[in-house]
């Protein structure tokens, strides 16, 4: 009964673990692979990982219902 939590636990830091060694491995790349280049090239255009095709999970926004014109010259900013 023990096994499964402890298993569970141990797989999710070895995940991190080597997702975290890729993310070096393609900073590291990224950084090499600039001083040859003239464009900027971020980490994700040089190297995709199965990861970044995961969709995000997008982050609740809300929207003031006054235009910003109207928020700064009320003085709420």
């Amino acid at each position: 009964m023990e096994f499964v939590p402890v298993y569970e636990e141990y797989r999710e830091q070895r995940d991190a673990d080597r997702k975290d060694c890729k993310e070096r491995a393609r900073l590291m790349a990224e950084i090499l692979i600039q001083l040859q280049l003239r464009k900027r090239v971020t980490p994700r255009q040089l190297l995709r990982i199965p990861w970044d095709y995961e969709p995000q999970e997008r982050k609740a926004t809300r929207r003031s219902p006054r235009p910003p014109r109207a928020r700064k010259s009320l003085g709420i900013c």
